[in-house]
This record gives structure tokens, C-alpha cells and sequence, in this order.
């Protein structure tokens, strides 16, 4: 399914697979993320301020060859009837990959405070499903999450989590139980996402992706 469009905001400015990150009152058109083709390959974040959190090291690595399969042009995600969608759009999902771990997607936001956030792994060649993980993070770095279906699309190149609002909020409610359900109308804040064979594991901001990866993020504001 391709990456749903509706009309949404931010601004965002890019170069070398970095989203230059804007301040949170930042809006702009959807899809909440978009990046250069070209830039998936040996790469890191160069420092940034973000979040108060500090990057380090301070790495500007130039691709020495991008890979179609990891390289990142659009990440979105949207309410959809009671389901909420992750969506990741790369050049060509189906490309050789360079490496036989398989591949790693990632997508991040933040609701409320907390960290949300899906990811699927050992994702092979021409695999057209995946089973896939919805989890919500405090600080305290305490979370509870359910697993989801993640779908690949070779005609649009898109790789896209379901997540059920009822399992969403779930997992939200574990965590936060004051905290207002997701629906439509709920705000989401800070966006990353991540390709690769080695990254972090939540695709959080300001966490550098490091390896043979692509990443971007924004900073700013989206309503379900």
C-alpha cells in the first residue's frame, strides 16, 4: 500500500541523509519525513543538538556506496480507520542486499512524553511480509509493546506496519495509564527513521546511525 497523503505540517531541510532538526513548534506537508536518494551507505550523524541529548562521536562519513534497498526517501505515519500506519518508502526494496544479515527498518515518534515506536528485522530480498513490534518507552526506559504485520510492496517500494489502535493504546496504557488514548486527533512529535544492519534499536531521535545504514529525522509536530 502506498504511503497515505493528507494535509499535514512541517518544514524540513536535508543533506547527506540528515534532516536538518527544527524546532518543535516546526509544521509541514506530509509525509512527516522525506530524504535525498543516494545516501544509504557507510554513514553517521554529525553532532547535533537534539533533545539534550549529545551525539558522539562526531562522524560526517561520506557513503563510499549507497544501497537501494536501505536508502530512505519518505517515512509518514497516519490514522487509518482504527489502524494506525508506519509507513517507510526506500529506492528499490527488492535490490541485492549488501550484506546476508538481513535488513532492519525503524520508525520513532513520541506521544505524550514517551517514546513509540516499530521496527521489524532479518527482513530478506523479495520478502513480501514480516512480523514486526510496536513498543511504547518512559524514561525510565520502561515499555510495553505487541507484535504487528509488516507488509513490502515491491511495485511502490513501501514498507508498511499495521498497528490495531486497540493494541497501540494497550501498550500505551501499561506505560501511561493517564494517559489519553490515540486517536484521531492526537498529536505526534519528532520523527526518525532508520534502514540498515546495524542501528538503534527504537529509531529514537539523536541516536547517530552508524554501519552500513541510512537515517532522517525532523523535529516538529503531526496530527492524527
Amino acid at each position: 500500500m502506498p504511503l497515505h497523503h493528507r494535509s499535514r505540517f512541517a518544514a524540513l531541510a536535508f543533506g547527506a541523509g540528515l534532516a536538518l532538526l527544527l524546532p518543535s513548534t516546526a509544521h509541514a506537508s506530509t509525509p512527516v519525513i522525506t530524504d535525498p536518494a543516494g545516501d544509504a551507505g557507510v554513514t553517521a550523524y554529525p553532532c547535533q543538538p537534539n533533545l539534550g541529548i549529545a551525539v558522539d562521536p562526531c562522524l560526517t562519513t561520506v557513503p563510499a556506496l549507497s544501497e537501494p534497498g536501505i536508502d530512505i526517501v519518505e517515512a509518514d505515519v497516519v490514522l487509518d480507520g482504527t489502524d494506525l500506519l508506519f509507513s517507510i518508502k526506500v529506492v528499490d526494496i527488492d535490490a541485492a542486499p549488501l550484506q546476508t544479515s538481513g535488513r532492519t527498518f525503524s520508525f520513532g515518534t513520541t506521544y505524550a512524553g514517551l517514546s513509540v515506536h516499530v521496527r521489524v528485522s532479518h527482513v530478506g530480498q523479495f520478502d513480501t511480509t514480516a512480523t514486526g513490534s510496536f513498543d511504547v518507552v518512559n524514561l525510565a526506559s520502561t515499555g510495553s509493546g505487541t507484535a504487528v504485520d509488516a507488509t513490502l510492496d515491491p511495485t511502490t517500494n513501501v514498507l508498511q506496519w499495521t498497528v490495531p489502535l486497540t493494541d497501540a493504546n494497550a501498550a500505551l496504557a501499561d506505560v501511561c495509564a493517564s494517559c489519553t488514548p490515540i486517536g484521531a486527533g492526537s498529536t505526534l512529535q519528532d520523527f526518525s527513521a532508520r534502514a540498515g544492519y546495524e542501528l538503534d534499536p527504537t529509531g529514537s531521535i539523536g541516536v547517530p546511525c552508524v554501519g552500513r545504514c541510512d537515517g532522517a529525522e525532523t523535529r516538529g509536530t503531526s496530527t492524527l
